[in-house]
């Protein structure tokens, strides 16, 4: 009996009419449960009709596959003519259904009830085709049957004007949608379209082969189709009822046409062998093919995804596969990983942000529980259409800081912890569901990354603010110092005594800041501002850099000696220079009480074209073979209290930088030699003129001139402001940017000297502002503890940068440089 039966619909046709209905019954299921998860009760009225509509394809479509099996030949013509009403029947209820359903929908989305006259239309189009096809013989009157596919049907007087009810209701209901899609909410414009997509595709499939075809050249071997094409329709319009997050067209185009390749490719081999090669399938070749194809169906995908994303968005990969390969750029730098994926999003980088949970409380306690993603769009939707007041304020809070999307980040216990925020689209669009699943991918993948940035940042914060701290004493007794000087004068018994002293403070005041400096450029990967990098005397810059050195004592300076016998020019950073001597020096110090006859020899070698030395020769202790391994080591400290052990491993960092290198010999108990690689300059000695007289102190002439000092730390600006005093310049004190705007066009200023972090309005926004009005007014940095882009910013929109604690001498250069040229 049941063999009997499956022999009977055994048809192509009917097969794949009656899988078209198994598969919307699963879509049925799947709809009905998203709706009871969604919970929206006030939308049952939209719900029903669609439900309806639903139910009635699926009988539209098992009525149709009647006329595809054998039971058409086998069973009496009066059955098949029954079931024809029956198909005509069902299909006016999907179509009335659907009209039901837009006018439901505009009328929701417009706030305005249903019109009289819809409703006319809809008891009166019903009443007609009922008794149509049920009560006479208006529509189908005979149906001649030949074989499984193969009938004609003789219709009745009203079937044109049934027909035409069908078209009527199907341009209304496109009509309603039409309008639904004027819409400023974003996500109901979407909705709209892809229902008027979905209603096109099958307005015209069954306007050609349901109506046009069969009634113009009396064909019915086509009319399976509208029934198989009408779940195109049926899923899209369901698809925008239940869903708030949509697929973009061109990734659904990609799908589409890489999926019936992939399909093709797995289909057309098995008809071709079953056509020339065997009469009967063999079912050993379908397996071996089927078991060839599911082992290289990826590489086909891949490989035709690659043209076909080529023709739809013009470069060999899609936006997705792009964004999941930006795992590595995030594990190398985080500002660069984000740079390229607000390309890849079309937003701009600078307002993406990465923020701590706490900050946005209302955020983070609804990712808490629905561990999603909240987009601006989605969010104003569900906002508008229930009674969840937390979704409101969201929107607000997202329309306050003009935010379209907030990710979760979360930490190796899986607590969130940081907030992925981005802005809106450059063009205006909606982020996609295949961007946003390929980004909560991407995070997941290198949360530990953007967790552990985040705690490095943070010790960055911490380092910044003590050190900044920390140079606040130091300004203030370098005042002091200075005070001290002006107050001492000639007569006095003690003045070299006292002049003496002062200096060795003073020295040890910059030494101080300069192991600031060392600190906080290991915390943020040494790095150098190319501007700060210029030819030197590499004689000259090391007899400065000893000369700076705070040593205790004379005689403890007078250990150091130098061979002036040879000299090269070289091209190096002199700050980070001058660290390198320091440290070698303190090192070789620290062992001097022990042993009384150590002393230090430097001097001066070529070793080839490229390569000129720096020969530190300490005859000291000297290093055990052991530890000579590790001195380069960071954090490796040996026999030494107090220290970091940062030295070392920093001068070689630094050396890495220069584009040299730094070798360590020594022979245990008697000496230690550190050897320093410099490349040679291009720019010959005979043009260095930096420190042709590195004992003369230049003094400009700037008497007179307007200078202003911008800085909100008093300590930093008072001890620029006692070194301009002694020149005879007219200072303007401001102690933020704001105040500088509201002073500078009260003076006819020379050059102004600017702090970077100032609270109302930092250096960086007022420069902006002051070039636009006075575009070449020369404004100074002065910066403590800048990172690699805040150099960057510096070089953009201000014209020099002056290190914190300012040094008289730096200052003069700087002044002479800008005023003088």
């Amino acid at each position: 009996m049941y063999s009997n039966f499956f022999e009977n619909i055994l048809y192509t046709k009917a097969i794949l009419l009656l899988s078209v209905s198994i598969f919307i019954c699963i879509w049925l299921i799947y709809f009905i449960y998203q709706l009871k998860n969604q919970k929206w009760e006030q939308f049952s009225i939209i719900y029903i009709p669609y439900i309806v509509y639903t139910l009635s394809i699926i009988l539209w479509i098992v009525s149709n596959s009647y006329f595809h099996t054998r039971f058409l030949v086998i069973y009496p013509k009066q059955l098949a003519i029954n079931l024809d009403k029956a198909a005509n029947i069902f299909s006016f209820l999907a179509f009335i259904s659907i009209y039901i359903f837009s006018c439901t929908f505009l009328s929701i989305r417009k706030k305005i009830k249903i019109k009289s006259y819809q409703i006319l239309l809809i008891i009166s189009t019903t009443i007609f085709s009922i008794y149509a096809n049920i009560f006479s013989n208006l529509t189908i009157s005979d149906i001649n049957i030949i074989s499984p596919s193969d009938f004609t049907i003789d219709f009745g007087s009203a079937t044109l004007i049934f027909y035409s009810i069908l078209i009527i209701i199907t341009f209304l209901s496109l009509i309603n949608l039409f309008l639904s899609s004027f819409s400023p909410n974003k996500i109901e414009k979407i909705k709209s379209i892809y229902m008027i997509i979905g209603m096109i595709t099958f307005m015209v499939s069954t306007s050609i082969f349901h109506i046009i075809i069969p009634l113009a050249f009396n064909v019915f071997k086509y009319t399976w189709l509208p029934p198989a094409l009408s779940v195109i329709e049926l899923v899209f319009m369901g698809y925008a009822i239940i869903c708030h997050r949509f697929y973009s067209w061109r990734y659904i185009l990609f799908l589409m046409i890489n999926s019936s390749i992939i399909l093709s490719v797995f289909v057309i081999p098995i008809l071709f062998i079953k056509k020339y090669i065997f009469y009967e399938p063999n079912i050993v070749i379908s397996l071996i093919w089927a078991l060839i194809f599911g082992l290289s169906w990826r590489t086909i995908w891949r490989y035709t995804g690659k043209y076909i994303s080529l023709i739809i968005y013009g470069r060999e990969k899609t936006p997705v596969s792009e964004i999941n390969t930006l795992t590595h750029d995030f594990q190398i730098s985080l500002s660069q990983a984000t740079k390229k994926l607000s390309k890849l999003l079309q937003i701009d980088s600078n307002y993406i942000s990465i923020s701590d949970a706490n900050t946005y409380q209302l955020y983070s306690s609804y990712l808490t529980k629905n561990d999603s993603a909240l987009l601006k769009e989605e969010v104003e939707y569900y906002a508008e259409n229930t009674q969840d007041f937390s979704l409101k304020m969201i929107c607000e809070q997202m329309s306050q800081h003009d935010s379209a999307m907030v990710l979760p980040l979360y930490d190796n216990d899986h607590i969130l912890t940081r907030l992925f925020i981005t802005p809106h689209k450059k063009n205006g669009s909606v982020y996609s569901t295949e961007e946003v699943s390929a980004l909560q991918h991407l995070l997941k993948n290198v949360e530990s990354y953007i967790y552990s940035e985040y705690h490095i940042k943070k010790s960055q914060a911490i380092a910044h603010s003590i050190a900044h701290e920390m140079r606040n004493p130091l300004a203030k007794i370098q005042i002091h110092l200075e005070k001290i000087i002006q107050l001492t004068t000639s007569e006095d018994k003690y003045v070299d005594k006292i002049t003496s002293e002062i200096e060795y403070a003073k020295k040890a005041i910059y030494n101080g800041n300069q192991i600031i400096d060392t600190i906080l450029q290991e915390v943020h990967q040494p790095s150098i501002d190319p501007n700060l990098v210029k030819p030197y005397s590499i004689r000259q810059l090391t007899k400065q850099s000893i000369l700076n050195y705070p040593f205790e004592s004379d005689s403890i300076a007078e250990r150091v000696l130098i061979n002036e016998s040879n000299d090269f020019s070289i091209n190096v950073h002199k700050v980070l220079f001058e660290f390198i001597i320091f440290n070698l020096l303190r090192n070789a110090i620290y062992y001097f009480h022990e042993y009384p006859n150590s002393y230090i020899e430097i001097y001066f070698e070529s070793t080839d074209n490229y390569y000129c030395q720096l020969n530190f020769k300490d005859y000291g202790p000297g290093i055990n073979s052991v530890t000579k391994k590790r001195i380069f080591d960071d954090f490796f400290t040996f026999e030494k209290r107090g220290g970091t052990g940062l030295g070392l491993g920093y001068c070689q960092k630094v050396m890495k930088l220069f584009k040299g290198y730094i070798e360590c010999h020594s022979n245990y108990g008697m000496y230690t030699l550190f050897t320093l690689y410099f490349p040679k300059s291009s720019i010959p000695l005979s043009r260095l003129t930096q420190y042709a007289d590195i004992n003369k102190e230049k003094k400009p002439n700037i008497f007179g001139t307007h200078i202003m000092v911008v800085d909100d730390n008093k300590s930093q600006r008072l001890l620029i402001i006692l070194y301009l005093k002694k020149m005879g310049v007219k200072i303007i004190e401001a102690q933020n940017g704001q105040e500088a705007l509201e002073k500078i066009h009260q003076h006819k200023l020379d050059i102004i000297f600017m702090d970077i972090q100032m609270p109302l309005l930092n250096g960086f926004d007022a420069s902006h502002k002051i070039k636009e009005i006075y575009p070449k007014l020369p404004i100074i940095a002065l910066s403590g503890e800048s990172d690699k882009d805040e150099i960057q910013k510096i070089n953009n929109i201000m014209d020099d940068r002056l290190e914190k604690p300012v040094r008289k001498n730096d200052l003069i250069k700087i002044i002479d440089k800008w005023l003088n040229h």
